[in-house]
């Protein structure tokens, strides 16, 4: 029996998977409701996942297991989210354990999903064949996470290496929600966005002035029309996730670096210019680092946290 639910409980979708043998057999998803209860929001989980199953006639006994990721600092020996930051905050006083077992549950992993989504590139995707892999996420918020020697980083507080969205790269820059100052994600994350844009002095002569949403989209549009502001905003961003990856280069030595997230539907502009900014800045003296796009997408996270359970069933078995 290798069926496995992965689910990866994002702020905007929550996407509930059916994987057998690595190969998604059925999937759902879902508004997260990320602002609401979490009771609620695992009560939903609950009532989705009889439907995904039932539809295939199978019953919760029939599972391995399940596998959550989640955007925070989360405790994989406890299966207990530390800490979370804006969204699904009431998850860190949810005990996963107890209502795995309720439902009927064999098993469950619970992990950042930035290292979720790590793992599968590095099994599955663009990482694969690679032991040193750093991961970088850009979306609403910047997630990182790092491999060395094919085990992932936790560190003692499980918050090493998943944090790569808060280096502080401008100490003089705007607050981020995470208290630090010039994080990677004030000045290159989706939920920053528009306040970057909105503050270029010549923002009301710009086509983004009258774009009904200030996002990486419009933003890319824009760009590819030639405005000038939606230039030099994405340039400003650019070298925000570009600095953000040095960073990561300098403090954990990967191999390769993968970028991925929504935003890299513009990788034709993004990739190339992240390569050469890492291969003008980054000191690497013994070896180039390779910046590739991830392959997997939405299903990135999915495949790792699958991968994950399965590694701790066989573990278990030995």
């Amino acid at each position: 029996m290798s069926r496995v639910v992965a689910v990866d409980m994002g702020g905007t979708l929550i996407k509930l998977s059916i994987i057998n043998n690595n190969q998604l057999v059925r999937e759902k998803v879902y508004p997260a409701n990320a602002q609401g209860d979490f009771d609620g929001v695992m009560a939903q989980l609950e009532q989705q996942l009889y439907q995904l199953i039932q539809a295939d006639g199978w019953e919760v006994k029939d599972l391995l297991g399940m596998g959550i990721s989640i955007p925070g600092i989360v405790d994989i020996r406890q299966n207990r989210v530390l800490s979370i930051n804006q969204k699904h905050v009431g998850a860190t006083d949810f005990d996963f354990n107890q209502w795995a077992r309720k439902i009927g549950l064999a098993s469950i992993v619970l992990d950042n999903d930035a290292r979720a989504a790590l793992v599968g590139e590095q099994q599955f995707g663009a990482g694969k064949g690679y032991e040193h892999v750093n991961m970088i996420t850009l979306g609403t918020g910047i997630g990182g996470a790092a491999m060395i020697h094919g085990q992932l980083l936790y560190g003692k507080h499980y918050q090493a290496g998943c944090l790569g969205g808060h280096f502080s790269i401008n100490f003089k820059g705007a607050h981020c929600n995470c208290g630090n100052i010039g994080c990677v994600e004030t000045e290159g994350a989706s939920w920053s966005l528009p306040r970057l844009i909105k503050s270029h002095p010549q923002f009301a002569d710009s086509t983004l002035a009258s774009a009904e949403l200030l996002d990486f989209y419009h933003l890319f549009h824009a760009y590819r029309q030639g405005d000038t502001v939606a230039k030099m905003v994405a340039h400003h961003c650019l070298d925000a996730w570009a600095a953000g990856i040095i960073n990561m280069i300098h403090a954990y030595d990967p191999e390769v670096v993968v970028v991925g997230g929504g935003v890299m539907k513009s990788g034709d502009i993004i990739l190339p210019y992240l390569q050469n900014r890492i291969k003008q800045l980054a000191w690497t003296p013994c070896a180039p680092v390779k910046v590739v796009t991830a392959a997997l997408g939405s299903m990135a996270g999915c495949l790792g946290i699958n991968h994950l359970l399965q590694q701790k069933h066989q573990l278990a078995n030995v």
